[in-house]
């Protein structure tokens, strides 16, 4: 892949974001770390004090329980489009923005950037290489076709 000078990397799962800024040229990537964060995310048990609700029919004795409130993972989701938001907020108008995460993350984040005014270059790869170190996530997105 060619990667501009000056283009901003965002790799991010649900719990670890990575942001770059390559520092190299179009062919010889070098990305410079701008941020990274990672997510202290327990389970949902753990988030809920309380179980979910039950509800009554109105016609007959018979009970059912609302459905529980993944905590956990609207926790995750909350910390990707954050991510998504300081990496739109570095790369200002006009920019580039590759942005690798795995594909259910990078569903939710397509919709979440169609709302979005940054107007940026968007480029997607579907993978998670948050756990790659800058050196060899350059390396792939070098080689990546």
């Amino acid at each position: 892949m060619l990667l501009p000078h000056g283009a901003t990397v965002l790799a991010v799962d649900g719990g670890r974001m990575r942001l770059y800024r390559n520092r190299g040229q179009t062919v010889e990537i070098k990305l410079e770390s701008l941020h990274s964060a990672e997510l202290d995310n327990p389970r949902t048990h753990v988030l809920d004090a309380h179980p979910p609700g039950r509800s009554f029919e109105s016609g007959s004795p018979s009970r059912s329980a609302h459905e529980a409130t993944d905590r956990h993972q609207q926790r995750e989701d909350r910390f990707c489009r954050d991510a998504l938001d300081k990496a739109l907020a570095a790369v200002g108008d006009g920019g580039e923005l590759v942005l690798v995460a795995p594909p259910r993350v990078l569903g939710d984040l397509r919709e979440y950037c169609r709302h979005h005014p940054a107007k940026v270059t968007l480029h997607e790869i579907g993978k998670d290489l948050t756990a790659l170190t800058p050196h060899e996530l350059g390396e792939w997105l070098r080689d990546y076709r």
